[in-house]
């Protein structure tokens, strides 16, 4: 039965709440905990979309032109961003780099020619392609219809040393 209670430690963050969950059935039964959990933060975060989702169908918000590479956000705060990059056959995601943030792409559906530093690579479905902070990144050329999942931490800001964006 679940049971909600106060974590009492004094470090939780404002507004956190904790539940337990206990299941019952045959040994061993593993007991999750959910601690410090922010859902306000989720639904207060600072993103251009409309209304944040918690659970997104990717392959259904792939977005596609003829003529370049279509960026679709999937979410967006000052902290991390994550979107789709959907490429049609032969085209390219300019090499570029961002001074101080990591990415990472994950190839969803598709095959394409990463970028990475001195390095080409193909990748195809269940790939990740690894960019770290100042390193020459993007896609070289795209195979066939292609969707990438990206996540770049912290989110670009267009400082100084970052020469594109996501």
């Amino acid at each position: 039965m679940p049971h909600s209670a106060s974590a009492g430690t004094g470090s939780s963050p404002r507004g956190s709440r904790s539940i337990r969950v206990w299941l019952i059935g045959p040994s061993p039964v593993p007991v999750v905990s959910f601690r410090s959990l922010r859902v306000s933060s989720v639904w207060s975060q600072e993103s251009p979309m409309e209304s944040p989702e918690l659970v997104q169908h990717l392959l259904e918000r792939a977005a596609f032109r003829a003529d370049a590479m279509t960026k679709v956000d999937c979410f967006r705060s000052h902290r991390l961003i994550v979107g789709l990059n959907c490429f049609e056959p032969g085209q390219s995601q300019s090499v570029h780099t961002h001074a101080g943030a990591d990415k990472f792409y994950v190839v969803l559906s598709g095959k394409a020619t990463f970028v990475i530093g001195e390095k080409t690579v193909a990748a195809g479905p269940g790939d990740l392609v690894v960019a770290p902070a100042a390193i020459p990144h993007g896609v070289a050329r795209a195979s066939e219809r292609t969707i990438v999942l990206m996540a770049m931490a912290p989110a670009p800001t267009g400082a100084a040393g970052e020469t594109n964006r996501p």
